[in-house]
């Protein structure tokens, strides 16, 4: 789903007709190639199965806050299907300018063609409007500033059982990305700024997974990839600048893991060559075991590194910005070790691990060089070092909970351009907006009279961050306070006599205690929000 460079706005990201979400840790560069830096998300929409089903829900509340969304799933002896929709919109937490409308269409189709060969297909389409009124301030004085897109994302995969041990299988994927930015002059602003993108991503890849003797599983394959990009930026004003466009770069990677499995330990080994007109041919590896001690004790580790692309932006943007062709990939190489046991019976279990990165070759912007010069070079070196703290306790007399902290330790190894104390990379500063402590707990009930609840509390330490004015010094290095916050929610099931359909009432309330915060410098956070609804299922 992520553009080229790894941008990705996790705000339009809904949960609707979504199965679940797997995170995979540590750098996935061998598998999943360019922006797997630090891991993976996989958003894996419903299969379907399970019979037919339909479901309906509504939500409403503070804000003006309206949620709806629908999915309908079927199955049959071959084949199964499930599709969704969804619209979600608010008035925002400004008081203009600021509404947000979003349409989410997802769908999945699974079939078995013959008794060896299965295919699965997915599709998601979102389009949405935001409006904003805040200028590179914060300050709420535009009237009339809105960004939108559409994105459509689409998968395909077949799989062909050979034999007994060994598979094939073949995957196609395209990703493409529409919209822009339009802010008109004159309704609180003194210039004018719009945008209009067309970003498109396309990935063929094959594999083959063979199963070898002693339980280990060897897989080799290798990928094409497309990214391409037309953009228009035009700036009115004081600082007027117009820019177009239009390139596209071909990227061409071969892989191989292994994993082996005995009674005790599981291990994996794999490595990765990439390909690419613009970079040249670079290599990732990742090494990580998991052993088995006494009892219910596990001990892992993992080494490996990953590597994520230029943007095509940072490599060809033209106008008042421009790219470098000449750009390395980021790297980095990150190590982590971790401990693991349960306890009464694996009711409680507690994992524990230690984690430590270094990524080079960081680009960044250098506002100083003449015009027509490339703003961007890889300069930069930064470390990211902690420890993490996870206990989850399995459900008892309908309790269950979790808890978990993180403690970070970021630092910048070599700044980048600027030599100012308020520039973003600053020699043996922390990397902004990472918070030194973290930590969530969670409380979960379920079972009596139908009623479902939920509270999480959520815990963020201090920050580095910049904020910006529109006098001088215009930047000052600011430290965002830290900050909790409380969220509820719960569910009722309305008692039924047949067996039609089944009603549930719905609550949630985020940020109960109305915690006033930023999560960055000069821009609000949302107060309380509540929000109830109803939820029917067939």
């Amino acid at each position: 789903m992520n553009q080229s460079g790894g941008a990705f706005d996790v705000a339009t990201l809904t949960t609707d007709n979504v199965e679940r979400i797997e995170v995979v840790r540590g750098p996935s560069s061998v598998v999943w190639g360019s922006d797997a830096v630090t891991g993976v998300i996989n958003i894996i929409t419903r299969s379907g199965r399970g019979g037919s089903k339909m479901s309906a829900s509504a939500r409403a509340g503070t804000f003006g806050t309206l949620d709806a969304d629908a999915q309908l799933a079927r199955s049959s002896a071959s084949t199964t299907y499930s599709v969704g929709i969804g619209r979600h919109g608010s008035n925002g937490i400004y008081d203009f300018n600021n509404q947000y409308g979003e349409t989410v269409l997802s769908g999945r189709a699974d079939a078995a063609i013959d008794e060896k060969t299965d295919a699965s297909f997915t599709v998601r389409y979102v389009d949405y409007t935001a409006h904003y009124p805040t200028d590179g301030t914060g300050a709420p004085v535009d009237s009339n500033s809105y960004n939108t897109a559409s994105q459509l994302a689409l998968g395909a995969r077949v799989r062909r059982l050979i034999n007994s041990t060994v598979s094939i299988q073949g995957a196609l994927t395209s990703s493409a990305h529409d919209g822009g930015t339009d802010d008109a002059a004159g309704q609180g602003s003194t210039s004018s700024f719009e945008t209009l993108d067309h970003i498109t991503r396309r990935g063929a890849e094959a594999r083959a997974i063979a199963k070898l003797n002693g339980g280990s599983v060897l897989t080799v394959g290798g990928q094409l990839e497309e990214q391409a990009q037309r953009s228009h930026q035009q700036f009115g004003g004081a600082f007027s600048s117009a820019s177009v466009f239009t390139v596209a770069r071909h990227d061409h990677a071969a892989f191989a893991e292994l994993v082996s499995t005995t009674s005790r330990m599981t291990a994996t080994a794999g490595a990765r060559i990439d390909g690419n007109e613009q970079f040249g041919t670079f290599g990732t590896f990742r090494v990580a075991a998991r052993y088995a001690l006494i009892g219910n004790t596990t001990v892992r580790g993992s080494v490996g590194t990953a590597f994520r692309e230029p943007s095509l932006s940072e490599n060809f943007a033209s106008g008042f910005v421009t790219g470098n062709p000449k750009l390395r990939p980021e790297h980095t190489r990150s190590w982590e070790a971790g401990i693991g046991s349960g306890l009464h019976g694996d009711v409680l279990h507690l994992q524990m691990t230690y984690f430590d990165q270094r990524f080079v070759d960081l680009i960044d912007y250098n506002g100083s060089v003449p015009f027509g010069q490339p703003n961007y070079e890889n300069v930069a070196k930064a470390s990211a070092r902690g420890a993490e703290v996870e206990i989850h306790h399995a459900p008892v007399h309908g309790f269950f909970g979790d808890l978990s902290f993180t403690r970070l330790e970021t630092k910048v190894v070599e700044r980048g351009f600027s030599t100012a104390s308020t520039a973003t990379l600053v020699n043996g500063n922390r990397l902004l907006r990472r918070p030194d402590l973290t930590g969530s707990a969670r409380i979960g009930f379920t079972g009596i009279q139908n009623l479902t609840t939920d509270v999480v509390l959520t815990y963020v330490g201090e920050r580095d961050d910049r904020q910006f004015s529109n006098s001088a010094p215009y930047v000052a290095a600011v430290t965002l306070p830290a900050h909790t916050l409380i969220d509820l929610s719960g569910e009722y099931a309305v008692p039924r006599s047949t067996s039609g359909a089944r009603t549930a009432l719905t609550l949630r309330v985020a940020n109960l205690a109305d915690t006033k915060y930023q999560s960055v410098a000069g821009y609000k956070s949302p107060g309380r929000m509540i929000l109830g609804g109803v939820r029917i299922a067939y």
